[in-house]
């Protein structure tokens, strides 16, 4: 073992300063040594062999474009052939001045890529070569370049400026760094940058005598460039790449070795002997088990392993791959080589003496550990976690366990098929005699590691584990055609909207603005349009997804220009471009697909639960990226800025949107109402609360002038708290000396607590701009929603129920076209659920109507305000109308020609103006009076009033003059000339006589109707007409009227003739019967006629009076006057007889 003492490995390595930095074409080209150390491979030699012709005239190959990872040596490449075609042999490697062509040089124009347009970086490496090899301004070329003429046309007449000056044969374009300007072309979407470079590399093949060569270096595939573009742009993009000449710059395993060597320039005479011998032995080894490829050069290999001490020939291949996918390829090689990186190549050779092991398998896994493995975010470090768990736990078998472990895990990282950790290589790659015990142990004992396939290597997995990296490639070619863009962005993040919170708390409106995501494209659809509205939503908040700086500019340059304005409520934020969310987003869909469609994971839970947790930190690691836009505020990871109709909006950032909306909600809705019950300021009431509603509308309908509305104040109902909570504390409902009323809008205006006189005000104003017309409710709704009033939904019926009750004597209601006398709880059921068809109107006068109007009050009895109205006698009349019975509404005969007129247009009326001052006027004779000014005298204002009292005198009295004639037709009907009083008492006598001498049910029914005493006489008698009519005589038509007397003599005929059969003694109770007689005469050819008459008891002495005549008469007449009076009773009788040949 070495001393402490002893010097450190680092103190071997002679490192030239070429490899210490990287490679920059444009200002390398003008140090003279910068090529001469530069390391030609075998490799490097064919590539020089494959371009340099293309030099030669006329040449057809002049396009090529060279692709290979980060560091592997491409841009030292491009210097030396820009050297060799500038003809500068002397500053080039002994080994490539063979290939400079003699007799002819090409200008090199050295362009530095960079996030630009591709023709400004050109432009300003023609000033370079302008500068370069001129000796003075060119006043030609630096008038065409500051022209901004063709591009082409440009570089052409350098090429002709050079030829003429004798200065060179051509141009050598090297467009180093060229995937900057790419990347840059196809985040923005630029067209230009692409054709530019299919142009340039179609004049290259076709410059002939005049070379023009390009060589284009890039890091990856063109195509990798336009992933995220579409279809049609990507087919553009593989034009320009079929239009170059492609090579691949990817040096064999041996020439790196080559590489390596010369960089750390090891001195070898320094190195012990034991180092080189196991420098060797242990190279063998490795070629041996295959890890250095199929074919090695295994002899050039064991030579030259002593000059990569202290890196171990088993870590070389190992590191080489895992710097390819993890890293920056050989560049990241050399960074590996020369940092200081915790467990790094240098760390290690500056902290052990020479002599001391190897940089082994172990000690880069460390380094893997520490400085790669937290930056891996796909597939390609699939089984890592599998990997570094298994290690952690195998910490307390010390070694050699754990570095077999450790060396086992890199080759499952790599997961190459062509390396396999076979027990030979274990052998090689870690130190020790008991290397086969522990592998044994760890196989066999514990079950650690497992061996798999034919090559027999050793996994920390079973054998069925499942290749998630040939999965990723599958589910990257599934969802070739399902690219991820900031349109699937915008809709997988989530509906919200925001509330104007303080807004809310000062005026009890909950108003929230719903937040749309677009992409330009939609956004650009939409202002074109129409914004995209929610239901409910007060207000808009569109945040713009963009993916480049370009979709950025180009919104903000929309907003800024647009004539129309976005709306007072419509608030625009541009998010910082996602291009990492889109890529995260990219990821998480390939695992998705992984986790449903691979089915090989269902026997490999080490596999399954990868998939799993890689699905969940793309799900943390998106949402994190998007945390931006969905809390609308800046975040790591992007922020948002904010226009709106003003313009931009620098002060509105995170928590400040919501004072924002706030403040934009205070300034729209100036005027809206302060009711702070949630019950109804709401956009969509619940069920209890519509019914609280509906019931309080009733009470303001009816009970206006009680107080609390007649509600019990003891109790609190949810519509007794919303009469607290609004109208009381409104001021609206108040006592007067002449009781209990709500305000009118003037009155209320000087004290006003809840704001709702503006919108009470509204309404008057609407109805009053409407003069004559009417207006309808859903149109006062749409205004009263509208800035600035913005009332709720939930509000709005009660709100009209309170304008009503306040404006009551000036404002009519229709409903589909019809006059609504008193607007109750239904309607305003009806009114919420159908507004369209239901109108308003204002009834105002002055003038002549308004004198019109006190007449008509006069004479109906009204009371009249001090501003009187049309609806100050309508109302009345149609009251009137509402309440008289069907009978007075159909009758005909029994009506005055005014009357039936005034009647009919009383029925049909649809408009209370017109009613009054025109229909009844023509109805009754009278010109209308059509308009204020109308010439009408005092005189004729009271004829009018007169004829109306008139006709509405007949139309009362109507029905009680046809129970009056219906009486007196029951009277008539059984021969009594008394009152309807005496009759009944008689009557019921009578009834109560000959009860059981009544066998039919029908006539006993009637009789009983016509004998019963409880009930008022005019309660009798519709009882009565009822039951003869069979229907009530409040319904009647004039034929009902006809048919109730027919059958009313039919059933008082009936009735006589049961009573007089009845009279024998037996079947009539005598003591019952009162005052009677029955009368029966019958002549020779036996016709008779039988009756029984009555009298009352105050007919008594008129009785007495006609005995004693009669008595007189016939004692003077003898049997004469028997004879005579027997013929005058016939008569009589004859006379009196009803029909019997009707039984209805």
């Amino acid at each position: 073992m070495p001393s402490r003492s002893a010097a450190k490995i680092s103190s071997l390595f002679n490192v030239r300063a070429a490899f210490l930095r990287s490679v920059n074409v444009a200002l390398d080209f003008n140090d003279p040594a910068s090529s001469r150390d530069y390391v030609v491979t075998g490799y490097g030699t064919e590539l020089f062999e494959r371009i340099v012709p293309a030099l030669r005239l006329n040449s057809s190959e002049r396009a090529w474009r060279i692709t290979g990872d980060y560091g592997s040596g491409k841009s030292a490449f491009a210097l030396c052939f820009a050297r060799i075609a500038a003809g500068e042999a002397g500053k080039l490697p002994a080994a490539l001045r063979r290939f400079v062509p003699h007799g002819r040089r090409l200008q090199p124009v050295l362009v530095s890529g960079a996030p630009e347009r591709l023709a400004i970086s050109i432009r300003l490496a023609l000033i370079d070569l302008r500068k370069r090899v001129f000796p003075s301004p060119h006043k030609s070329l630096e008038k065409l370049a500051t022209s901004g003429g063709d591009l082409i046309e440009l570089i052409e007449a350098h090429g002709e400026a050079v030829r003429k000056a004798h200065l060179g044969d051509g141009l050598v374009f090297i467009l180093d760094e060229l995937g900057q300007n790419l990347r840059h072309a196809a985040t923005h979407s630029r067209a230009e940058d692409i054709s530019l470079l299919q142009t340039l590399g179609e004049v290259a093949d076709r410059s002939g005598a005049k070379p023009i060569i390009v060589l284009a270096m890039l890091h990856q595939g063109l195509s990798s460039y336009s992933s995220d573009l579409d279809t049609a742009a990507k087919r553009e993009w593989e034009k320009v790449a079929g239009r170059y000449k492609e090579v691949v710059f990817a040096q064999p395993v041996e020439q790196v070795v080559t590489l390596v060597a010369e960089m750390l320039g090891v001195k070898e005479n320094a190195l012990p002997s034991s180092i080189r011998q196991e420098s060797e032995r242990a190279m063998s080894q490795a070629t041996s088990a295959g890890i250095y490829g199929a074919a090695p050069a295994e002899k050039f290999l064991a030579q030259t392993a002593h000059r990569l001490y202290p890196l171990h020939p088993t870590v070389f291949p190992i590191l080489l791959r895992l710097l390819r996918r993890f890293g920056q390829n050989e560049r990241s090689l050399v960074g590996f080589l020369s940092s200081h990186e915790p467990h790094g190549f240098r760390e290690y050779a500056e902290s052990h003496a020479i002599g001391d092991d190897f940089y082994r398998l172990p000690n880069l896994y460390d380094y893997f550990k520490t400085n790669l493995a937290g930056s891996l975010i796909s597939g390609q470090a699939a089984h890592w976690d599998v990997i570094d768990a298994t290690v952690a736990q195998a910490q307390q078998y010390g070694d050699p366990d754990l570095a077999i472990l450790k060396t086992i895990g890199l080759f499952n990282l790599i997961n190459d098929p062509a390396l396999a950790a076979t027990e030979n290589l274990l052998r090689a790659a870690v130190p020790g005699n008991a290397i086969a015990e522990a592998i044994r142990r760890l196989h066999t004992s514990t079950s650690i590691i497992h061996e798999r396939g034919n090559t027999k290597g050793f996994a920390l997995w079973p054998n069925s584990s499942v290749n998630l990296d040939a999965a990723r490639e599958k589910a990257e070619e599934a969802l070739a055609n399902h690219p991820m863009s900031t349109r699937s962005i915008a809709a997988m993040l989530p509906l919200q909207s925001i509330v104007a919170r303080r807004h809310y708390i000062e005026t009890g409106n909950l108003r929230h603005f719903a937040v749309h995501y677009l992409d330009v494209s939609n956004f650009r659809e939409c202002l074109a349009g129409k914004l995209p509205d929610a239901a409910g939503a007060d207000g808009q908040i569109v945040v713009v997804v963009t993916s480049n700086a370009r979709e950025v500019a180009e919104v903000e340059a929309t907003l800024r220009g647009r004539k129309n304005g976005l709306g007072p409520l419509t608030l625009v934020g541009i998010a910082t471009p996602v291009t990492r969310g889109i890529e995260i987003a990219r990821e998480l869909d390939r695992w998705n697909w992984i986790k449903k469609n691979l089915r090989d994971l269902a026997g490999d839970a080490y596999a399954r639960a990868h998939v799993a947790r890689e699905i969940k930190r793309c799900q943390n690691a998106l949402e994190k990226e998007l945390d931006h836009l969905v809390k609308l505020r800046p975040g790591v990871h992007g922020a948002v800025s904010w226009f709106d109709e003003t313009g931009p909006l620098t002060d509105v950032i995170g928590e400040r949107i919501s004072r924002y909306l706030s403040d934009r909600c205070r300034r729209v809705f100036s005027k809206c109402p302060k009711v702070a019950n949630e019950l109804v300021n709401r956009r969509v009431t619940s069920s209890a609360a519509s019914r609280a509603r509906s019931t309080l509308i009733e009470a303001i309908t009816d009970f206006s002038d009680r107080e609390n509305l007649g509600f019990d104040h003891e109790r609190n109902p949810p519509e007794f708290a919303i009469y607290l909570s609004v109208i009381k504390a409104g001021g609206l409902h108040v006592q007067h000396r002449d009781g209990w009323r709500f305000q009118s809008i003037p009155e209320l205006e000087g004290r006003d607590p809840l704001r709702l006189a503006p919108s009470l005000k509204r309404i008057y104003e609407m109805l009053v701009a409407a003069d004559a017309n009417r207006c309808s409710v859903a149109d006062l709704f749409d205004a009263l929603r509208a800035a600035p009033y913005g009332v709720r939904d939930g509000f709005l019926p009660l709100l009209l129920a309170i304008y009503l009750a306040g404006q009551w004597d000036q404002t009519a209601v229709y409903e589909d076209g019809t006059f609504i006398e008193k607007p109750g709880a239904d309607v305003f059921q009806r009114l919420t659920k159908e507004p369209e068809a239901f109108h308003l109107q204002h009834c105002s006068v002055r003038g002549v109507r308004r004198e019109i109007i006190n007449e008509v009050a006069t004479v109906l009895n009204v009371a009249t305000p001090k501003q009187p109205d049309v609806l100050t006698v309508v109302r009345p009349l149609m009251q009137f109308v509402g309440r008289l019975p069907e009978y007075s509404l159909q009758t005909e005969r029994q009506l005055s020609g005014p009357t039936r007129k005034l009647r009919a247009e009383l029925m049909k009326a649809r408009e209370p103006a017109t009613l009054l001052f025109e229909s009844l006027p023509r109805a009754l004779g009278f010109a209308p009076f059509l308009t204020e000014q109308a010439k009408a005298t005092t005189a004729d204002s009271r004829r009018f009033s007169d004829a109306i009292n008139a006709c509405v005198l007949d139309l009362r009295e109507s029905y009680p003059r046809l129970l009056e004639r219906t009486g007196a037709a029951i009277l008539m009907a059984f021969h009594f000339g008394g009152t309807v009083a005496e009759f009944r008492e008689q009557f019921t006598r009578r009834i109560s006589a000959v009860q059981n001498a009544l066998t039919d049910r029908e006539l006993k029914v009637f009789a009983l109707r016509v004998a019963d005493s409880a009930h008022l006489e005019r309660e009798w008698i519709e009882s009565v007409a009822t039951f003869v009519a069979d229907k009530a005589p409040e319904r009647w038509f004039d034929a009902d009227e006809d048919e109730f007397h027919q059958r009313l003599t039919a059933f008082a005929g009936r009735f006589e003739r049961a009573e007089a059969a009845g009279f024998n003694g037996k079947a009539v109770d005598m003591d019952k019967i009162g005052r009677a007689i029955r009368l029966t005469l019958t002549r020779p050819n036996g016709h008779e006629v039988d009756r029984v008459v009555h009298w009352t008891p105050r007919e008594d002495a008129a009785v007495d009076r006609a005995k004693i005549e009669l008595k007189r008469v016939l004692a003077q007449l003898g049997s004469t006057g028997i004879a005579a009076a027997a013929e005058i009773v016939w008569d009589a009788l004859q006379l009196e007889k009803p029909k019997d040949n009707f039984h209805g």
